[in-house]
């Protein structure tokens, strides 16, 4: 077979499979599962792993992973997707919409789940009839939505090894591009994000009497507003930044006042100086608003995923492949690294990797961002995604160029 010929004939392998895709996604998003609960999810895919002659290896209690061997002293290529569902009530109105009251899949990794079993499928199928110049790690993941994320668990775990990963790929579904295109970028692609948990501590009282007590409510209002100060004054306006308060939790009843209230925010930067600036920054006017209001105050700070940095020669591969696939038109640059982040991240600390865009949006319509409950994709573009994953690992193994 002619170099030329083998792009088509993978777009063509997985639009025959086009409806197998879209019934495991169907089946998947109709039965989601939060982090580190995917134990559903993990049963399915190693059960079709199996099918393919894959031995699913359990990473865990719900990671699975799967390789194909050619040769042991041959490179070894991951490719990864994740599983895991987000806790947010659904509202597709889809027919294949959650079967679990509150949890649904909002960002898409039901897509991510089905894609990638689709390459174990046409990459089993190359290896039988051409030959593999190398082996395939398929990396089925739990975890990527709640620091500090399955993939640093699998680390640890030896996911890297037996046999050793020499680079890694992974996607991810995008609807702010137009479906049927692919978005690239070299260097920094994501930032880095931590999490942190703020108690405030005052004295309670009743509500008629506010001079008796210490106002916990009042203190964290204080300290909330205090926090954005950080970003416009304390960090320079051209390095991006985001300190955002997501959770807050305190009281009892509309007469008392509260004698405690907890927050939950995320900080996130591309700069690993800035996020240091950022944590101490935080420390400091936390406690010494929550002073002012004579309550005290507790900081607790989890360092989460790091800069997620994309491997010149890897996101190149993906590029060319896109654009074999599709036309030069159709693989798009992105301009900007994302303020989201990804604990793919981890993986790339460890060996080169690549993590691009598949675009799911239509044009016509304004597109609901992911984690909105109307949070949906296009199926048309399942086919695609799961051939530029075949042919990166392809490219990457020489069995073309």
């Amino acid at each position: 077979m002619r170099n030329k010929d083998i792009p088509s004939m993978i777009l063509s392998w997985a639009q025959d499979l086009h409806q197998e895709l879209v019934s495991l996604r169907r089946k998947i998003h109709s039965w989601p599962e939060l982090s580190y609960e995917e134990e559903d999810t993990s049963r399915l895919v190693a059960e079709k792993l199996r099918l393919l002659g894959i031995r699913p290896q359990k990473f865990g209690k719900t990671a699975v992973v799967g390789t194909l061997k050619e040769k042991s002293a041959f490179p070894v290529v991951a490719l990864r997707a994740d599983m895991d569902a987000l806790p947010i009530p659904e509202k597709t109105g889809a027919e294949y919409a959650s079967q679990r009251p509150g949890i649904m899949h909002a960002c898409g990794h039901d897509a991510h789940t089905a894609m990638l079993w689709g390459a174990a499928v046409l990459l089993s199928r190359f290896q039988k009839e051409y030959g593999i110049d190398g082996n395939v790690k398929f990396i089925f993941q739990h975890a990527e939505e709640v620091p500090p994320g399955g993939a640093r668990e699998l680390i640890a775990g030896g996911v890297l090894e037996n046999p050793r990963v020499d680079a890694i790929f992974g996607q991810h579904v995008n609807p702010f591009l137009p479906a049927g295109t692919i978005g690239w970028q070299e260097g920094t692609v994501m930032a880095a994000v931590d999490a942190f948990e703020i108690t405030v501590y005052g004295e309670g009282g009743h509500g008629a009497f506010p001079h008796q007590a210490v106002d916990a409510v009042v203190a964290a209002s204080a300290i909330i507003q205090s926090l954005q100060t950080i970003i416009s004054r304390s960090i320079d306006p051209l390095s991006p930044a985001v300190i955002t308060i997501g959770t807050i939790t305190g009281g009892y009843k509309s007469n008392v006042i509260a004698d405690r209230v907890k927050m939950t925010g995320t900080v996130r930067s591309l700069d690993p100086v800035l996020s240091k600036k950022i944590k101490e920054e935080i420390e400091i006017i936390s406690k010494n608003t929550a002073a002012a209001y004579r309550a005290g105050c507790s900081v607790q700070y989890q360092e989460g995923y790091p800069l997620l940095k994309n491997d010149k020669k890897l996101i190149n591969i993906v590029r060319e492949a896109g654009i074999q696939l599709l036309s030069r038109e159709k693989v798009k640059e992105m301009q900007s690294p994302g303020m989201f982040s990804e604990d793919f991240a981890l993986y790339t600390q460890k060996v080169p990797g690549a993590y691009y865009y598949l675009g799911t949006g239509e044009v016509q319509k304004e597109p609901l961002p992911w984690h909105h409950p109307s949070f949906n994709i296009k199926e048309d573009i399942l086919p695609l995604g799961t051939s530029v994953l075949v042919l990166s690992a392809l490219r990457y193994l020489k069995n073309f160029k």
